[in-house]
C-alpha cells in the first residue's frame, strides 16, 4: 500500500515562520543557488543539479543524471539552520509501467556537513498510487528537534528495478523554520487539521492463492503520520481497530480477519503531536472482503487423499488409460496436488455422455468463490475450452436442471494455472463439479483443480451484517425495508429507526433468521426523514447493516403530463404533423399510438410538478434519444449533464421536457432523488398544462432537423404577459446543417415582422445560440429560407444571416459582413434590440435598432430574382446555435426572450405581442 499525501493544499509559506527554503539557500554573487550533487555526468548540458531547485517544470528543465547504477543525490546549503516541516515535488513524466517507483525508496536527508557524512534522514518519498509524474506532491515532513545547515535528496538505486534511473523530479521544494516552537505550532496546526483528512482510494485484494488474507491499502492528502485500519463485520459496524500503519509501512495483511465472513475495512488518517496526543481523522470509503480458505486441504498423511469428510465424485467417461483401478480412482487424480505430464492428471475418452469430475462436501456445504485449473498439455489446452464450475444440492447433482453454473465457460491461452472468479452465489453446494457442456472433456488435460471459499461451519457463530438493505413506500401509511441475509443462517435480527437525524429506536427485534423483510406501518408519511438499519445478531455477536433512508410524502393530485410530438422528425416531408394526448404515469410511448412511428419523433411535455416538500432535488432522464429537462425555466437536464440539482420550496413548479427519439427506443421517464427516495416521477406529482395557445394567425412552433445526427432540444412557451421564450440549442444555420427552431405563420405577399429581443446569450462570435427573424418558401428542413438574428460576444453585437438556394447540403454563406455594414462595429447596451424583416414584393430587407427612439439601419436587402418564394412564404420566430451547451454559454440551451412582436400586411394588423 502506497500511504499518499497527494495535495497542494500548503502551497507556499502557509504557517507562521514557514518560508521555502529556497528564498534562504545560499547563493553566488550573481544571485543564482549554488546546488550540491554527487557529481553525476549528466545526459545534456542544462540538466545539471541546480535544475531541482530553479522553479520551473517545462520541456526538459530537470536534473538528468547519466550514471543510472548507483544512488545519486541533489541539495543546497541555507544561511542559518533550519527544521524541515514539508517538501513538495513535481514528478518527470513517466508512463504508468515505469511510473516513479525508484522514488519509493528515496529519502530526504538533513546533515551539518558539506559532505553529508552526519546525514540524518528526515522522511521517507512515499508518492500516491499510480503516480506518474506531471503534477506537485506535497507531504508533510515530521518536525525533529535538530535543525540543518544542508539538505537533499537521496535517489536510490535499486537492483530490482534496474530498469529505472535517477533523475525522478522536475522541481524540488524544501519548507521550515527556525525553532523548535515553531516546528511545535505547524504540528499542532496538522494535528487540527486531521479531521478533515479524507483516506481515498481504499481497497482490499488477497495476498495470493495459498494465503487468502486481505491486504488493505488506501491514499491519503495532507498530513498525518500514521493511518488506523477499521474492521467491521457489516457496512455499517461496529468498527474496530485492527492496526496502525505507519507511514512508510507498503501494506497491512489481516492476518486475523475470520474465514467466509465479509469483513468490512476503513482507513482513518491519524497524527501524533510532539506531546503524544493523537487526533483521528475520517473516511467516505469502505471495502468489503471475504477472506476464503482452500476447500479441498489434503490429509497430509496420504497426500492421495483429500480432507476428512470430502469426497470425489464422478459421472460420465471411460477411462482412457487404465493406470488406475476405478474410474473414481481416475478422477482422483485432479485432487492429489500433483502437476506433471501423461498420466499425472484424471484420463478420460471425450464424449457423451459429458464427464463430471467434482467433490462432496458431505454435511457441511460450501460458498465457492473460485477454482484454479492446471494442465498437463499446454500445446493441447485448447480442449479444455468450455469448461465450467457448477454446484447442486441435489442427489442427482450431475442431471440437467439439478445443478448451477457458477463460472463462465473456459477459454485459455496461457501456461499454468487459470483461476477464473466465481460470483459468490447466495446459496452453499454440497456437491461442487467441472463439467463441460460441449463434450469437449478431459482427456488427459487437466493436471489438477483447486476450490477456494468457506464451510457453512466457518460462519455458524458469527454475526454477518445484513446486505442490499432497501426501503420501499407500500400502501399509505406504511414502509418496506428488506435486506439479504446471505452467509448466516443462524443470525436474528432487530430493526431500528431514526427520525429527522435523531437517536436509533428499535422498532423490530428478534425476527427469525431467514427474515428478509419487516414493514413499518407507523411512520406517517409527512416528510420527516426516516433512517432504518438492520442489526443482526449471532449469540454475543453483532453486526450492523448499511444505513438506507427515506422521505415518504402523500400522493398529489395530478395526473400525469401533457404531451405533444412531431413524426418524421429528420426528414423533410410531414414533419409538421401533431398529436396530443395526456400522458401515463411512466411517459412510455410504447403504450401510446404514435402512427405507427417508432423513430425520430420529437416530443415536448409540459405541466407541473408537485414537490411534497421543500428540499434539494435531483432529476435524470431514462430515455434513448436526446433529453432536456427545463423546471421553472432552467435547463437542468441535457445531453451535457445527465442528472441535474434543484432547490425546490414545496408546491407546483412549471416543467417542460422535450425528447428527440431518433430509434426504435420508446422508453422515456423522469425521475427524481436526492431529498427523496429516486424513484420514477409517479404520475399523481404532475399536474397536465398544454402550451398556451398560440394567438391567432401563428398556425405552429416547432423545432427542425434534416438528417439524424441532429437533435434540437428546443422549446418553446408562451408567457401570461404576452411575451414568448424560445429556448434552444443544437445545430446552426451553417456549413450544410438545417437545423433551428421556427414559429411561423404563412402570409400572402408582401409583410412586415418586427421583434424586440430582451436577452442577449454571452457568446463568441462563430459558436453558440442565435435569434431572430425567418422567412421560408415551405415548411420543409431543406426550403428556401431567409434568416437574420443576432448575437454577441464581448461588448459587441454581431448581424447573422444565412440563406439557402438548393438542395440540402448546399454551403450556406455567412452574411455577417453586407453591403459594407460591418456587423462587429455596431456596439450595443446589454438588452433589449429591435430586428425587422420585409417584404416588399420579391425585395427581401432587414433592419436594426438599438432603442424605439434609433432610426432602423438596413442591414442586407437581397431580390429573389428567380421567384422562388412565389406568392406566400411562411414568416416568424427563429432560434438556431452551434455548440450550444459545449461550454460556449454560461447556460446551455439558451432562453431567448421576444416581446413586442409584430405582423403587418397591406391590408391589415395581424398580431402584436406586448
Amino acid at each position: 500500500m502506497k500511504i499518499v499525501i497527494c495535495a497542494t493544499a500548503f502551497a507556499g509559506a502557509v504557517f507562521a515562520g514557514e518560508v521555502n527554503l529556497r528564498t534562504a539557500a545560499v547563493t553566488d554573487g550573481a544571485g543564482n543557488l549554488v546546488a550540491l550533487s554527487d557529481g553525476s555526468d549528466v545526459w545534456a548540458a542544462g540538466r545539471e543539479a541546480d535544475k531541482n531547485f530553479d522553479g520551473s517544470v517545462s520541456g526538459n528543465d530537470f536534473y538528468d543524471p547519466k550514471s543510472a547504477a548507483r544512488d545519486t543525490w541533489t541539495g543546497y546549503e541555507v544561511t542559518s539552520p533550519r527544521i524541515l516541516t514539508r517538501i513538495r515535488y513535481y514528478g518527470r513524466d513517466f508512463n504508468a509501467a515505469t511510473s516513479l517507483k525508484h522514488l519509493n525508496a528515496s529519502v530526504i536527508q538533513g546533515a551539518n556537513t558539506a559532505d553529508f557524512s552526519d546525514a540524518v534522514t528526515l522522511h521517507s518519498f512515499v508518492p500516491p498510487r499510480g503516480y506518474v509524474g506531471g503534477s506537485w506532491v506535497e507531504e508533510f515532513v515530521k518536525p525533529t528537534a535538530q535543525a540543518f545547515r544542508y539538505f537533499r535528496v537521496l535517489e536510490r538505486y535499486s537492483i530490482a528495478q534496474a530498469n529505472t534511473f535517477a533523475g525522478a523530479l522536475r522541481e524540488l521544494e524544501f519548507y521550515g523554520v527556525e525553532t523548535a516552537a515553531e516546528a511545535a505550532e505547524i504540528e499542532a496546526a496538522a494535528a487540527a487539521g486531521v479531521a478533515e483528512v479524507v483516506p481515498t482510494d481504499v481497497a482490499v485484494e488477497p495476498l495470493d492463492f495459498t494465503n487468502q488474507y486481505p491486504v488493505i491499502s488506501a491514499s491519503v492528502a495532507r498530513p498525518y503520520t500514521g493511518l488506523i485500519v477499521l474492521r467491521a463485520p457489516g457496512a455499517g459496524g461496529p468498527w474496530t481497530d485492527i492496526a496502525v500503519i505507519d507511514r512508510d509501512t507498503q501494506a497491512y495483511t489481516d492476518s486475523s480477519a475470520a474465514i467466509g465472513v465479509p469483513c468490512y475495512y476503513r482507513v482513518v488518517a491519524a497524527y501524533t503531536d510532539s506531546n503524544g496526543v493523537r487526533t483521528i481523522g475520517r473516511t467516505n470509503e469502505t471495502a468489503v472482503y471475504y477472506r476464503r480458505q482452500n476447500l479441498l486441504e489434503r490429509n497430509w498423511s496420504d497426500m492421495t487423499q483429500l480432507k476428512d469428510d470430502v469426497n470425489v465424485i464422478v459421472k460420465g467417461g471411460t477411462r482412457w488409460q487404465f493406470y488406475d483401478a476405478t474410474i473414481e480412482d481416475n478422477a482422483r487424480r485432479a485432487f492429489d496436488d500433483i502437476i506433471g505430464k501423461y498420466s499425472q492428471g484424471p484420463n478420460f475418452y471425450p464424449g457423451a455422455p459429458r464427464t463430471c469430475i467434482g467433490v462432496d462436501f458431505g454435511g457441511d456445504p460450501c460458498y465457492v468463490t473460485s477454482m484454479r485449473l492446471n494442465f498437463q498439455y499446454d500445446n493441447d489446452k485448447n480442449r479444455l475450452n468450455g469448461i465450467v464450475l457448477a454446484g447442486s444440492n441435489e442427489t442427482e447433482w450431475y442431471s440437467d436442471g439439478n445443478f448451477t453454473n457458477l463460472t463462465l465457460p473456459l477459454s485459455y491461452s496461457g501456461t499454468g494455472w487459470y483461476a477464473p472468479v466465481c460470483t459468490v452465489t447466495n446459496e452453499p453446494y454440497r456437491y461442487v463439479f467441472c463439467h463441460n457442456p460441449s463434450y469437449n472433456d478431459w482427456a488427459g488435460q487437466a493436471a489438477e483443480l483447486q476450490l477456494y471459499g468457506w464451510p457453512v461451519s466457518a460462519t455458524a457463530n458469527a454475526a454477518v451484517g445484513a446486505r442490499d438493505v432497501a426501503v420501499s413506500h407500500a400502501v399509505s401509511p406504511t414502509l418496506v425495508i428488506s435486506w439479504s441475509g446471505d452467509f448466516c443462517t443462524t443470525c436474528t435480527y432487530d430493526v431500528e429507526r431514526s427520525t429527522d437525524g435523531g437517536t436509533w429506536q428499535t422498532v423490530a427485534s428478534g425476527l427469525a433468521a431467514g427474515t428478509t423483510t419487516w414493514t413499518d406501518a407507523a411512520a406517517p408519511y409527512d416528510g420527516s426523514r426516516y433512517a432504518y438499519r438492520v442489526v443482526s445478531r449471532n449469540g454475543e455477536g453483532v453486526a450492523y447493516s448499511d444505513t438506507v433512508e427515506s422521505r415518504p410524502y402523500s400522493p398529489g393530485n395530478g395526473t400525469g403530463l401533457h404531451c405533444e410530438w412531431w413524426t418524421n422528425f429528420v426528414t423533410t416531408t410531414g414533419g409538421e404533423a401533431l398529436a396530443r394526448v395526456s400522458t401515463n404515469a411512466t411517459l412510455d410511448f410504447a403504450s401510446v399510438d404514435v402512427g405507427g412511428e417508432k423513430a425520430n419523433i420529437f416530443a415536448r411535455f409540459s405541466g407541473r410538478l408537485i414537490a411534497p416538500y421543500a428540499g434539494d432535488y435531483t432529476f435524470d432522464v431514462e430515455a434513448g434519444g436526446t433529453a432536456v429537462l427545463w423546471i421553472d425555466g432552467k435547463p437542468v437536464v441535457y445531453p451535457d449533464v445527465s442528472r441535474g440539482a434543484l432547490a425546490l420550496a414545496a408546491g407546483e413548479h412549471e416543467l417542460t421536457a422535450t425528447w428527440f427519439k431518433n430509434s426504435a427506443d420508446s422508453t422515456f421517464r423522469l425521475c427524481w432523488g436526492g431529498c427523496i427516495a429516486h424513484e420514477i416521477i409517479p404520475a399523481s406529482q404532475f399536474i397536465p398544462d398544454p402550451p398556451r395557445t398560440l394567438p391567432a394567425g401563428w398556425t405552429g412552433c416547432r423545432p427542425f432537423g434534416v438528417n439524424a445526427n441532429i437533435s434540437n432540444p428546443a422549446n418553446v412557451r408562451m408567457n401570461a404577459d404576452g411575451t414568448l421564450d424560445f429556448a434552444y440549442g443544437g445545430p446552426d444555420l451553417s456549413w450544410g446543417n438545417n437545423g433551428y427552431g421556427f414559429m411561423w405563420q404563412p402570409v400572402k405577399g408582401d409583410f412586415t415582422l418586427t421583434a424586440k429581443i430582451t436577452s442577449l446569450a454571452w457568446d463568441n462570435s462563430w459558436w453558440g445560440t442565435k435569434a431572430g427573424l425567418m422567412v421560408r418558401s415551405a415548411l420543409d428542413a431543406s426550403a428556401m429560407m431567409r434568416v437574420y438574428g443576432m448575437k454577441r460576444s464581448g461588448g459587441t453585437l454581431y448581424i447573422v444571416g444565412r440563406h439557402k438556394t438548393g438542395e440540402t447540403g448546399e454551403f450556406i454563406r455567412d452574411v455577417s459582413l453586407i453591403d459594407g455594414k460591418d456587423g462587429s462595429t455596431i456596439n450595443f447596451s446589454p438588452a433589449p434590440v429591435w430586428f425587422r424583416l420585409k417584404r416588399n414584393g420579391n425585395v427581401f430587407s432587414f433592419f436594426y435598432r438599438k432603442s424605439t427612439s434609433a432610426a432602423w439601419i438596413k442591414i442586407f436587402e437581397e431580390t429573389d430574382s428567380a421567384g422562388e418564394y412565389g406568392a406566400t412564404a411562411y414568416v416568424g420566430l427563429a432560434a438556431f446555435g452551434e455548440g450550444a451547451g459545449l461550454g460556449d454559454l454560461a447556460v446551455p440551451y439558451y432562453r431567448w426572450n421576444f416581446a413586442d412582436v409584430s405582423l403587418r400586411t397591406p391590408s391589415s394588423f395581424v398580431l402584436r405581442l406586448r
